[in-house]
């Protein structure tokens, strides 16, 4: 409790102080305490009224606050003195801070640029979606564009699950498959120390079982008449028709069609 210069009514601002090897730096709580209930050996608020209560929780949230920070400095071995924990509590230590879309556009870029020799298509499009879906919901739940990284804990995730579900309607699986591909993002946060833990440590990834109907007659007419420009789409095709209408499934349709493409290869004296 700091006493202000014209401080009549009682009520005097709390700071909180921070010490590392003899030298203090000094934060403002931005709270009151009055000074007759005020504990200078505890640091807290006398009473057990719900005010208070709930003001020494708040404070005890800010001490948590500060060794969290603490811990985030020896982690990115950075020099713990008073005036760097109270930078990372405010935020004005800027210095290695990523934020969630910084690094998850250099994670997209990076994919792009192997499209078609690292990754297929559709990998790269299936985290496009993803990053849109997560741009979306940051608007959603923090009514903001981006979000410092190491805000991430699992509350967010399982906002992040719900919004998929309730706003999005996704299926549980589709949902799933969008989380899966936010956690590599997360992890590459937590591999560099940008982040302290994997805010998915405790949420489970579940696949409910899906019920697959048949195809009907004109959905297979569909299929048959479809032409790939991509050979292999194209034999992959062939070898799903022909085994919806034989019922050869498994290695004894592959054996059976290598041997008709072998035998096509001798008529045409390609062996």
């Amino acid at each position: 409790m700091r006493k202000p210069k014209n401080g009549q009514d009682g009520l005097y601002p709390i700071y909180l102080r921070i010490t590392v090897d003899g030298k203090s730096s000094e934060l403002s709580v931005k709270r009151k305490c009055h000074t007759s209930s005020w504990n200078a050996r505890t640091g807290r608020s006398n009473g057990t009224k719900e005010a208070t209560r709930e003001f020494n929780a708040y404070l005890d949230a800010l001490t948590q606050q500060a060794y969290q920070a603490k811990r985030h400095l020896i982690e990115a071995a950075k020099d713990v003195t008073s005036d760097a924990i109270k930078r990372n509590m405010t935020g004005a230590d800027d210095e290695g801070k990523r934020t969630i879309m910084e690094v998850f556009d250099r994670h997209n870029q990076r994919l792009k640029a192997l499209e078609g020799t690292g990754f297929a298509s559709n990998t790269v499009k299936r985290y496009a979606t993803t990053l849109e879906h997560t741009k979306s919901f940051l608007k959603w739940k923090y009514n903001a564009e981006d979000l410092d990284i190491r805000k991430l804990d699992h509350e967010t995730i399982s906002e992040f699950d719900f919004w998929l579900k309730s706003v999005q309607k996704r299926n549980h699986n589709s949902t799933m498959k969008y989380l899966s591909n936010f956690k590599k993002i997360v992890l590459i946060a937590v591999k560099n120390n940008w982040l302290p833990s994997d805010p998915f440590a405790n949420f489970k990834f579940t696949k409910k079982p899906v019920q697959r109907h048949a195809l009907t007659e004109q959905e297979l007419t569909r299929i048959a008449s479809k032409n790939f420009n991509n050979e292999r789409l194209q034999s992959v095709k062939d070898i799903f028709i022909f085994s919806c209408y034989t019922g050869l499934e498994g290695a004894t349709l592959i054996i059976f069609w290598s041997l008709v493409r072998a035998q096509q290869g001798e008529q045409n004296g390609l062996y």
